[in-house]
């Protein structure tokens, strides 16, 4: 006799139940969405014990009859599709038919609904899957949905969900995702008490914001508005100073589908360019509408992830929005603002006032064009030398010596004319320059300030890079497997400057440093470049070659910057903060660390007691 048999239905259901119902957050989840396809505009949910014991969700929706009101409970019983080809059109939320069947077979269901043509409602009860009492009931238009004693008779995956505290973030935290999605609907939340918990009328995405993330978060909130041929992404991503320690606070939707995808929350990260402090986090709202064909709603059993026809593509839109996002607030946050900030953490571009000008980029191109530059001086400042020709050894020496006055030609420009004369009050700890702006006090950090303008310039010649020969060539020894690691990326050190070359099977020769690092010891690079070459070992050569160019660039700057404990004469701290406000990304330096910290006018009189 054959050791196989064919498991009772009801057995087999409750294990597939597993699939769908994981913890009390995916039950509710589910049952929002049947509201949210049923047109609802108000949904309230009821939770008790971390809703172990009891919830339930309640809406003003469209409602059910008596025919769909028993067949719902059914296996694959749903009103969304008849054929597996319309998932490529599908614009709801579910599909499969398997959500109220699944809950049903592990939990006591009670199902109360009505349809506005209905002079009453019907009353379902069904427990492990089976109806046992189907009933008329007075009601209101819409479904109500009571889930009483969730898996009681599955044992072994009741005692494996958590503590009600830990249930209850869970569901909080789903219902804060369907209120950013669903702005228009008013959400209701009671706990185990009764108490309404969380109230969210119908809104705004910026006012729903607001409520979730508090009004500081909302306060750096910058609006992405991002549309190509076939998708539109908008949303909100907090500035790159309201950072969190893991991703929970990044929210990603799909035409509407609350989602989970690392990729795309990389593709988000990458939109900071670089300016995210290691282990941080951004705060992040993005709703992405995309044709329902290009996106494969159906290769998980809670519908949490999605699989894209071009995903590098989608990832490539999304990091292009929150640059565009981030990038639009550096030039105009600030500027055009009729109210001054109120924050502390802001950009240093929101800390001047300055009048219309055309966008930032068109100057940095004028910046390295040679017929940009007048014939014959607009104007001379005595000032410190461009931070072209800058090295940390310029800043080394300044306390033992006046700086030398020289002449510096002024490119002719709308913009560096039209900037306001900002006051420099001092240095600080030799550490911070300190700035009088029109908004209050500007404190800049002269290291990762200076580190950032570098970075640029080397960025914004990379492939281009000019190099300086080095009259000692500098050599390293390395084991021949380190250099053969690092020989097929000689071409890329080279676009940034770094000419290196193999003498022998251990040895390589540095013989070029970029212009505006030339006393940098290249020694440091190429070891650090062993590391970077050896974690990104899996990407591809696109990939890796766009990553080994950031490190190779954010090192330099590093290095060759100004220092803490550099004394830095009027001029030159004058010359750090003109340089910094034109220059892209100035929230932060490469490593995240921010530029600039704003105290307004209205927080010091705050703080004396004068308002």
């Amino acid at each position: 006799m054959g050791k196989i048999s064919i498991l009772a239905p009801h057995e087999a259901q409750k294990i597939a139940a597993g699939e769908v119902v994981e913890r009390p957050a995916n039950v509710i989840k589910e049952l929002i969405e049947n509201s949210l396809d049923a047109q609802s505009t108000s949904i309230s949910i009821w939770v008790n014990q971390g809703a172990k014991s009891l919830l339930r969700v309640s809406d003003n929706g469209s409602g059910m009859d008596e025919d769909d009101a028993v067949a719902c409970f059914n296996h694959h019983a749903t009103s969304k599709i008849t054929t597996v080809n319309e998932l490529e059109t599908l614009s709801t939320l579910g599909f499969r038919g398997e959500a109220l069947s699944s809950i049903a077979s592990v939990a006591q269901v009670t199902l109360t609904t009505r349809t506005e043509h209905c002079l009453h409602g019907h009353q379902i009860v069904c427990h492990s899957g089976t109806v046992i009492s189907h009933q008329p009931a007075a009601a209101t238009v819409g479904t109500d949905i009571s889930i009483a004693n969730l898996f009681y008779n599955v044992p072994a995956r009741r005692k494996f969900l958590k503590t009600a505290q830990t249930e209850w973030r869970q569901i909080v935290h789903m219902i804060h995702a369907y209120c950013m999605a669903y702005p228009h609907v008013h959400f209701k939340l009671y706990d185990q008490s009764g108490d309404l918990f969380l109230n969210c009328p119908p809104g705004t995405l910026q006012e729903r914001i607001s409520f979730i993330w508090g009004h500081q978060e909302a306060s750096s909130a910058l609006p992405v508005d991002y549309e190509d041929r076939s998708i539109t992404i908008k949303g909100v991503v907090c500035s790159a100073h309201t950072l969190k320690y893991d991703r929970s606070n990044i929210y990603m939707f799909v035409n509407k589908r609350w989602i989970k995808n690392h990729a795309l929350a990389k593709a988000i990260m990458q939109g900071y360019s670089n300016t995210l402090l290691p282990g941080r986090y951004p705060v992040a709202c993005i709703l992405i509408e995309i044709d329902p064909g290009e996106v494969d709603i159906n290769v998980h059993p809670r519908k949490e992830e999605v699989q894209f026809a071009h995903p590098y593509k989608i990832q490539t839109h999304i990091t292009n929005a929150v640059h565009n996002a981030l990038e639009k607030s550096f030039m105009t946050k600030g500027v055009y603002a009729e109210k001054p900030v109120t924050s502390y953490t802001t950009t240093l571009a929101s800390s001047f006032s300055v009048p219309s000008w055309q966008p930032i980029h068109p100057l940095n191109n004028a910046m390295s064009s040679p017929g940009i530059i007048q014939a014959h001086p607009v104007t001379t400042i005595t000032s410190m030398p461009d931070t072209n020709s800058i090295n940390s050894n310029t800043y080394s020496t300044l306390h033992e010596s006046t700086p030398v006055s020289f002449q510096q030609t002024l490119i002719h420009s709308p913009l560096l004319q039209e900037l306001p004369e900002n006051k420099i009050v001092g240095q600080l700890l030799t550490m911070y320059i300190i700035v009088e702006s029109s908004q209050g006090l500007l404190i800049v950090d002269q290291h990762a300030a200076h580190e950032r303008i570098l970075y640029e310039k080397f960025r914004s010649k990379f492939g281009n890079a000019e190099s300086a020969h080095l009259l000692f060539a500098k050599a390293l020894t390395l084991h021949p497997h380190d250099i053969e690691l690092l020989e097929p990326h000689f071409q890329l050190l080279a676009s940034c400057g770094v000419i290196v070359e193999r003498m022998g099977s251990d040895t390589i020769m540095i013989t070029g440093m970029p212009l505006h690092a030339q006393s940098y010891d290249g020694h440091e690079l190429i070891k650090d470049m062993l590391v970077w070459i050896a974690s990104y070992k899996p990407l591809d050569t696109m990939t890796l070659s766009d990553h080994l160019s950031f490190h190779i660039h954010s090192h330099m700057s590093c290095k060759a910057a100004i220092k803490a404990g550099d004394i830095l004469s009027h001029d030159q701290m004058k010359k750090i903060v003109h340089d910094l406000q034109i220059t892209s990304h100035n929230y932060s330096c490469p490593h995240g660390r921010p530029t600039s910290w704003t105290i307004t006018e209205q927080e010091l009189l705050r703080k004396f007691r004068r308002t």
